[in-house]
Formats: structure tokens, C-alpha cells, sequence
């Protein structure tokens, strides 16, 4: 009976924890384990929450992972000794952003922040009826990861904390991810050229500001210009088939000449439409081409370049090649016009 017990005590000490369900991904990644959390902090150049309190910095901040268990920008508001509050979104391989907060704006985060660590509990609910049917949970595909960090925050603005933490799943609307999404919003109102972008195919505030930090230069012509680019295909309907409809995207007012690897075709402005042609052209040719735009630069007031990478299939062999466009603003027709568009060799990708 002893030599039973002591079994049942062994095996009992050698089971894995079992995971809060909170703090898994949609790959079931442990986003609440220390190696993982090190990780994120390694893709998005943070230091440790713990750092930022022994440095004395106030910070408030979210780290987030979407439905399919891959990280997106931090979201940080900050006051660092003898700095300003500001928010600071940080991206990948170092890529970062920032702009100064209103004192309104501060004081709104920190008074948001007071709960954000704590859980919801369900109150004790009535048993039901024995002939009444019960309630079916909700089912949650894809969830969201949310996790809050803050450093030398406090509740009641009298006793300060050096660290507060917490990982929430994106499947209830809980404190944990409330905050973590009010902390994306308010990003997206304090950096001004976050805001100018088009909202409507934006999947939410963190993805417009991921799309923000692809602006560069002038960020002002940097946004226009990519809510121009962006809404061309819901805008005209876009059938990629249709020559008519390419000459309607690129601009009906424009000359633009295309440079594929070193074949020149330019449009005459008003006679033909042979760029568009060119494209379609292309399109029929090579299997599955696609333009993905990444970055979008402003250059003054009028003018702007997008850079991107088109690819397609070849014998199930993908080929890529970088391409560079330059528009300019019409005044005449308040449009962006396609000027110059190259595309580079394309060679198979590695």
C-alpha cells in the first residue's frame, strides 16, 4: 500500500504543468514561459521589463502574437528619466517609431493600466433546470495572444510596483487584452502619419500601425500615396485580365514607362494602353504573379516611390524580383499617376 503511494507520488511529480490555455498560441506555443517571452523580446529589441524598472523608467506596454502565432510590433508608452512621456512602437529586426504623448493621453494609459493585470471571475451562476438545455460555450478559432508589462506603474498613485505582468488569450474580452488594445488605438492617434491611413482594410489598429512603419521620407505623401495604391483594386473592381482596368489603376492621365529586366514599354498618354497590356500579358504568362508592395516613400509634396517584390511559379519553383515604382500627383485630376515602373531579373528563390 506504502510502495503504491509513494508510485502514485512519483508519477504525480513527474507530469509536465500543464499550460495556462491563456498563455497559448494557435500553434500552442507557451507565450507565459521565459524562453519564449526572451525570444520575442530578441525579435523586437526590448529589454526586460524587470531592466526598464532598475532603470527607472514608468513604462506601459503590450506585446502581441496574432491568430497564427506569429509576433506583431510592440506597443510601448513610456516616460524614461528626464524624457517626455512618448509612445514607441517597436518592430522587427530593430525597426521603430515614436512621437510625443499629451499629458491628457498619459494620464488616460496610466489610469487604464490599474486593472489591466488582473482577471475576470464568472459569478456563481443559477443551476439550471433539469428540462432546460444548457448553454454551449463559444468556440474561438485563431486566438490572439495578449500580453501586458509594466514597469513602475501604479493603482492607487500612492504605492509604486516595480513590475506588473500578465498573458491573456484573445478569446474572452478580458482586462489583460482590453488594454493591450486600447494601448494600439491610442498609438495610432498620437502618431500623426498612423492616422491619415485608410482604416477600412485594416484588419485592426495594430495592423495599421504595421502598416505605418513601412512609411518613410515625407510620411504624409508616404500615407496618401499607399491609401492610393492600397484601395486601387476594391476601388476599380480590378480584374487582373483586363488591360482597361490596369490603365484605370495606374492612372488614365499618365505616361508611365515599364522596365521588366531590361524590356521597355511606355504608354502614350491619351493613344494606347500598353503598359496595362504589358502586365496582362505578363499575368497570362507566368503562373501565379503576384506584386507585394513593402515599403512606400514619401519625396516631396507631389511625388512618392513603392518598392515591393513581384514572384510566380515556375515547373513549382518560385521566382522572385524586387521592383521599384515612382508616382506623381495629377492637380488636374486630384490622382496619383504611375511615372516609372521597374522591375528587376527575376531569379529563383532561395
Amino acid at each position: 500500500m506504502i510502495a503504491a503511494f509513494v508510485l502514485a507520488s512519483v508519477l504525480a511529480t513527474q507530469q509536465p504543468a500543464v499550460p495556462n490555455r491563456d498563455c497559448l498560441d494557435d500553434n500552442l506555443t507557451d507565450r507565459c514561459a521565459s524562453d519564449a517571452q526572451a525570444a520575442t523580446r530578441r525579435l523586437l529589441s526590448l529589454r526586460s521589463i524587470e531592466e526598464e524598472a532598475a532603470a527607472g523608467a514608468e513604462v506601459y506596454r503590450a506585446l502581441y502574437v496574432d491568430g497564427y502565432g506569429k509576433e506583431l510590433p510592440s506597443v510601448s508608452f513610456e516616460r524614461r528619466p528626464g524624457r517626455s512621456p512618448e509612445v514607441v512602437v517597436y518592430g522587427l529586426e530593430g525597426a521603430s517609431m515614436r512621437a510625443p504623448v499629451s499629458a491628457d493621453l498619459w494620464a488616460e494609459v496610466r489610469s487604464q493600466s490599474a486593472l489591466a493585470d488582473r482577471d475576470l471571475v464568472d459569478l456563481p451562476q443559477p443551476q439550471p433546470l433539469a428540462d432546460r438545455p444548457r448553454p454551449i460555450p463559444p468556440g474561438c478559432l485563431h486566438s490572439w495572444a495578449y500580453t501586458v508589462e509594466m514597469a513602475n506603474s501604479s493603482r492607487d498613485r500612492r504605492t509604486v510596483t516595480p513590475v506588473r505582468t500578465r498573458t491573456e488569450g484573445g478569446c474572452r474580452e478580458g482586462l489583460t487584452n482590453r488594454f493591450a488594445s486600447l494601448l494600439s488605438e491610442k498609438a495610432v492617434e498620437a502618431i500623426h502619419p498612423c492616422g491619415v491611413l485608410e482604416q477600412r482594410n485594416q484588419r485592426s489598429y495594430l495592423h495599421i500601425l504595421q502598416s505605418c512603419m513601412a512609411l518613410k521620407g515625407d510620411l504624409l505623401t508616404a500615407a496618401q500615396l499607399r491609401n492610393e495604391v492600397q484601395t486601387i483594386g476594391p476601388r476599380y473592381g480590378l480584374n487582373p485580365n483586363d488591360p482597361g482596368a490596369w490603365r484605370a489603376a495606374i492612372g488614365t492621365n499618365g505616361s508611365p514607362v515599364l522596365d521588366w529586366a531590361g524590356e521597355i514599354v511606355q504608354t502614350n498618354r491619351g493613344h494606347d494602353n500598353r503598359v496595362a497590356e504589358f502586365i496582362v500579358g505578363r499575368l497570362e504568362a507566368l503562373q501565379g504573379l503576384t506584386f507585394e508592395q513593402q515599403t512606400f516613400e514619401g519625396l516631396d509634396a507631389r511625388s512618392g516611390t513603392v518598392t515591393g517584390r513581384a514572384s510566380y511559379s515556375q515547373d513549382g519553383q518560385p521566382h522572385t524580383a524586387a521592383y521599384r515604382q515612382t508616382w506623381v500627383w495629377d492637380p488636374n485630376l486630384h490622382d496619383w499617376m504611375l511615372s516609372e515602373w521597374i522591375v528587376q531579373p527575376f531569379a529563383p528563390a532561395t
